[in-house]
């Protein structure tokens, strides 16, 4: 069963943990930082994958993907492996404009 979290802005985040040690993280409306205070906590210990699933995300802002970086990072870091999956075509270009993607 997900842990859903909820803020006021409208954002969902449903946080599955695999039995393989990879943690999913399925987000609905904005990614921005003050959504993913909890994701320092959520990270300890450090998946072995950590996937955003990004399909219900409307919005990202440029603090929204240094979030995404920082959990990169870490979980880079421990050996792990991060994966965006199912962007919307505005998220994926602002990913893009970026370059917060290897390509």
């Amino acid at each position: 069963m997900p842990l859903a979290l909820q803020w006021y802005g409208g954002t969902t985040v449903d946080v599955i943990l695999g039995n393989d040690n990879s943690l999913c993280l399925y987000v609905c409306g904005s990614f921005e930082p003050n959504e993913f205070a909890f994701l320092d906590e959520v990270l300890k210990p450090v998946p072995k994958a950590l996937i955003f699933d990004m399909a219900g995300v409307t919005y990202i802002s440029s603090l929204g993907i240094k979030v995404f970086l920082r959990a990169r990072e870490l979980v880079q870091r421990g050996g792990g492996t991060v994966l965006l999956v199912n962007l919307q075509p505005q998220i994926a270009k602002v990913f893009d404009i970026v370059k917060a993607i290897p390509t």
